[in-house]
């Protein structure tokens, strides 16, 4: 009996377990459903008027499997839910730590929340598809708790916060500005 080469029981290895996520691109994860043309208008800001661009555009891409939205700009998609009656819900978190001279001791850390609730709206003309959402997203920074000093982070020591913690709200409306390529994104 001949030995197995490696490619060839990777290649068998990788073909059984296709529908487990086996070749998937974790960029681009989902079924594109295109980019998305959005613009957003600050609903309230407690950060400080350095931090909140009115109006903000930019462009982002949708995919979806089922049950889940994708959220696609820049680095690692965000996933949420994605309702039968077409409401998605979002959230990420992350964490800035900010150093002084060569210390390995951060001196403050910051919490940063992103949320988005938005209602997709179903294209009329191509089955299941969506034209455009409308939603809100919200960032809020908060100080760590096990942060020693984040004084330098507000506007009154030089730093981009009126406050912390605090947060910035913006009502978003997009259109899809372009379908997904031949390659499905």
């Amino acid at each position: 009996m001949r030995a197995r080469r490696p490619a060839t029981v990777a290649a068998l290895a990788c073909f059984a377990l296709a529908p487990l996520a086996c070749g998937t691109d974790p960029y681009e994860p989902g079924t594109a459903i295109g980019t998305f043309a959005v613009t957003g208008t600050l609903r309230a800001n407690s950060c400080g008027a350095g931090q909140a661009p009115n109006p903000w555009t930019f462009s982002v891409k949708l995919s979806t499997d089922p049950g889940t939205l994708y959220w696609i700009q820049g680095s690692l998609p965000v996933s949420g839910t994605l309702s039968t009656a077409h409401v998605a819900s979002l959230t990420s978190t992350s964490t800035q730590s900010s150093y002084e001279g060569d210390s390995s001791v951060a001196l403050c850390t910051i919490d940063r929340t992103d949320s988005l609730s938005a209602t997709l709206t179903p294209d009329p003309t191509i089955a299941d598809e969506y034209s455009a959402f409308t939603g809100t997203l919200t960032y809020a920074f908060a100080a760590d708790s096990s942060s020693s000093d984040c004084s330098g982070a507000l506007v009154e020591n030089g730093g981009g916060y009126a406050a912390l913690p605090c947060t910035l709200t913006y009502n978003l409306s997009a259109t899809r500005s372009a379908l997904p390529n031949q390659y499905g994104k």
